[in-house]
């Protein structure tokens, strides 16, 4: 069973991609694509689906990650939250006014019981974990941040 992709370079050496970074390598373009299409769709999260297109792009492909970081308006919130886990007051606003959103919906909607429970159960565990990231780097961490000595 092979578990390694070959492919041919533009100077006609053989590349090897692993399976591995073949599988993140997919699976970050289709979190990106996911993520690109809430930039037009309010209802569809952007940030989440690329923090974890930069996460499996750390892993497959440093030029797309580097792409992410750079990307304005939303590259500095992936980088602090790939980098520091840390979750900006107005990013924790957004989040938790748009679950509270879907809270509603969730509630309002025909969904069998034991469904509306697991929903609503899986939006309170996502409130919770945004609730209680940090907002900002403690004052040691701003200070090595700013010049440049942050691991």
């Amino acid at each position: 069973m092979a578990t390694e992709a070959t492919r041919e370079t533009a100077d006609g050496s053989d590349k090897r991609l692993s399976i591995r970074r073949l599988v993140f390598r997919i699976v970050g373009y289709i979190a990106f694509a996911v993520g690109l299409v809430g930039l037009a769709l309010p209802v569809l999260p952007t940030t989440i689906f690329w923090i974890i297109a930069a996460g499996c792009f750390a892993q497959s492909s440093p030029e797309m990650y580097r792409r992410i970081l750079a990307w304005p308006g939303i590259g500095r919130t992936v980088d602090d939250f790939i980098t520091h886990g840390i979750i900006r007051r107005k990013g924790k606003i957004f989040a938790i006014a748009g679950m509270a959103a879907a809270t509603a919906l969730v509630a309002l909607s025909p969904m069998a019981k034991v469904a509306t429970v697991i929903a609503l159960v899986g939006i309170a565990i996502g409130a919770t974990y945004v609730l209680t990231r940090p907002e900002s780097l403690p004052p040691t961490a701003a200070a090595r941040a700013q010049d440049g000595d942050v691991a």
